[in-house]
């Protein structure tokens, strides 16, 4: 399933994971990607864990071989770390020839490197026509009116052409609130994790920024043997990665991403799992760029 940020991949397979779990008709293994560190396996039971601490990846398969199939919902193929890629593939071909009877939903903002879903269907989502759009505003008070509003301005009806997006603009239109404002406040929203996933959204902090900046307080906390790390330290960051107006936007991204614990005014990793991954991408773009990696370990 390919489609842009937004455009209701990942609300697709929670849908799925719902009804398989609700009607027992398959057994829902929702796997997230983006977290991949050291194997599938250990992947698969982080993300049931998440659900149920009694249950683990073991468990699983022995109910698959007590009662329905399997069902891989695997989020984000594009977000995995791409030196990960073809052993995510390896490991995935693996997985399937031990349960031959299961079936598989990946999802994909792009098409695949690698050979993993040859000869499956595929289904591309488009964006919203504005047949769509209107067909979704009727159904809202003073839609029509809505929909007048969005028409007008090109930025933001090519937006609401998202599904994400649009229920978003619905929400503040029908508060009254200033639809523009409210979007660049809720930025933290768009682009946290929600526990597997994030969704990219227009504004002023670019994904690339966040990755950078989570990459290298991994290093950073790794290298000096810190669990903990003071919240001053994400100002730090934002400030040498960010514009000086984009850094206060990329503090407060930071501060609500699922990867990241709380606790007073110190923070950490969630799992060890996700600094092992985000502090791997810092060294392997430090690699590539010999005197950066030498500096760092001399800092």
């Amino acid at each position: 399933m390919l489609g842009p940020p937004g455009s209701g991949k990942t609300t697709m397979l929670d849908h799925l994971t719902l009804s398989f779990a609700l009607t027992g008709a398959a057994i829902p293994v929702f796997i997230p990607v983006r977290q991949y560190s050291t194997t599938l396996t250990v992947l698969i039971d982080r993300a049931i864990q998440r659900f149920t601490p009694t249950l683990d990846w073991d468990g699983m398969h022995l109910l698959a071989q007590q009662g329905p199939r399997l069902v891989f919902l695997i989020d984000a193929w594009d977000e995995a770390p791409p030196f990960f890629e073809q052993r995510i593939t390896d490991e995935l071909h693996a997985l399937l020839d031990s349960h031959p009877e299961s079936s598989v939903v990946i999802t994909s903002r792009r098409e695949l490197r690698t050979d993993v879903s040859a000869g499956w269907a595929r289904y591309i989502i488009e964006p919203m026509s504005d047949q769509q759009i209107r067909q979704r505003l009727a159904d809202e008070p003073a839609g029509e009116e809505l929909w007048n509003a969005i028409r007008v301005t090109p930025a933001l009806l090519e937006l609401v052409r998202l599904p994400l997006f649009l229920q978003s603009v619905i929400f503040a239109w029908s508060r009254e609130l200033n639809v523009k404002e409210f979007l660049i406040d809720h930025v933290g929203r768009y682009q946290i994790w929600r526990g597997h996933s994030r969704s990219e959204v227009p504004a002023d902090v670019p994904m690339d920024a966040i990755n950078g900046a989570m990459a290298r307080l991994a290093l950073d906390m790794t290298l000096n043997r810190r669990m903990w790390e003071g919240t001053e330290r994400l100002s730090e960051i934002a400030s040498e990665i960010a514009t000086p107006e984009g850094s206060a936007a990329l503090v407060r991204v930071m501060s609500n991403i699922d990867p990241l614990e709380f606790s007073g005014d110190s923070f950490r990793f969630r799992h060890s799992g996700y600094q092992d991954s985000y502090a791997a991408r810092a060294l392997v773009a430090l690699l590539e760029i010999p005197a950066a990696f030498t500096a760092s370990f001399d800092a």
